[in-house]
């Protein structure tokens, strides 16, 4: 018999759009090019600026800074592939981070312990050891296992070095408290699609005076700082979901995470990795002595499941998580490790369901 159940589980690779999103976007797609001068394309202006605005009082930032780009990797991409410092990142960045940074040859890489926290020792070791000047890039919450780390701390750090810091804000925004201001960064990265928003868009935020060197160059648009004709529909769809970002949604997102955990928890001896530490609201990666995660997985999809093994830019590929590595953790338990993430639309019988079908994974294998 053909299963009927539709459960997603997967928000840390990309939100389900919120209703008021796909809304919008219907009305957003008559905008024109906001470079043209007559009123059509004046107006298209007001609608970026407006959603500028509003994207950026979200994060506590000045909107002069909000760059706008085709997503979040544009951005990391744009901060680390044209600087000319000395480049250091943690070991558990996400691959648009680790992929430019393997074209710099002196790249230097922060420790990370085994709760998934980057280490500030190895920091202070790196930057007292050689001349800068310094980019640190480093995120705010981590994709996989969902562990905040110590940005402002990173910071102070850094500026006493003369150093700038980027901040991999993706994973964060919209499910914790994100102010720009008080965590003192000089450039850090949005994604719509992970608030329930289009895919497609993203931004940089780059401090008012600080460097910044284009990565797509041939237009006046972002203000010289990111060319091309803006995508008005994607960035007024990225303003709306940023629009519905709520209190009441997060503790609702923290209680059904709390539930999955203690269920999981009475069901089988399961890890969950940096379980100790402080996390964002929705996600639970997760291993256990028995079942292969390539098992786990195909048997979730087929009872109409999505769940990732995490990062969607990385489970596609054959290995263990290099975010795991680097926290030391048991090649067994990496072998089996699944990442859910919960978000606006999950509902606790999505939770009850999902536990019932792992419980019946795990003990018939």
């Amino acid at each position: 018999m053909k299963n009927t159940k539709s459960i997603y589980l997967d928000y840390n690779s990309s939100s389900v759009v919120r209703p008021q999103v796909i809304k919008a976007l219907l009305e957003a797609h008559k905008s024109l090019n906001a470079s043209s001068i007559h009123q059509f394309g004046t107006e298209s202006r007001k609608k970026i600026n407006a959603a500028r605005e509003i994207i950026a009082k979200s994060i506590n930032a000045d909107p002069s800074g909000l760059v706008f780009t085709s997503g979040a990797t544009e951005a990391n991409v744009s901060i680390i592939k044209n600087s000319d410092r000395r480049l250091v990142i943690s070991s558990i960045e996400h691959d648009s981070v680790l992929i430019p940074s393997t074209d710099k040859d002196d790249t230097e890489y922060i420790h990370t312990n085994e709760q998934g926290l980057i280490s500030l020792k190895s920091l202070e070791n790196i930057l007292d050891k050689n001349d800068g000047p310094y980019l640190i890039s480093t995120m705010l919450v981590n994709n996989e296992t969902g562990v905040i780390q110590p940005i402002e701390q990173i910071v102070e750090i850094a500026h006493k070095k003369n150093a700038l810091v980027h901040c991999d804000a993706v994973q964060a925004f919209g499910k914790i408290p994100l102010d720009i201001n008080k965590l003192g960064v000089d450039y850090a990265t949005l994604s719509a699609h992970k608030v329930g928003g289009p895919q497609g868009i993203g931004a940089i935020w780059i401090k008012p005076g600080i460097e910044f060197f284009p990565l797509i160059k041939g237009g006046s648009q972002e203000n010289f700082r990111r060319a091309g004709t803006e995508n008005i529909s994607g960035i007024i769809g990225f303003a709306e979901a940023v629009k519905c970002f709520s209190v009441n949604e997060t503790k609702k997102i923290l209680y059904l995470r709390k539930k999955l955990e203690n269920d999981l928890i009475k069901t089988a001896p399961i890890h969950i990795f940096g379980y100790k530490q402080n996390r964002i609201p929705n996600t639970v990666y997760f291993g256990n002595d028995k079942v292969s995660k390539e098992v786990q997985l195909v048997a979730l999809d087929l009872s109409g499941i999505g769940v990732s093994s995490g990062s969607a830019c990385s489970s596609g590929k054959v290995g263990n998580s290099h975010v795991l590595e680097a926290m030391k953790i048991d090649a067994k338990m990496m072998s089996s490790a699944i990442r859910v993430s919960i978000g606006w639309s999950t509902t606790e019988n999505d939770i009850d369901y999902f536990v019932s079908k792992w419980s019946e994974i795990y003990h018939d294998n």
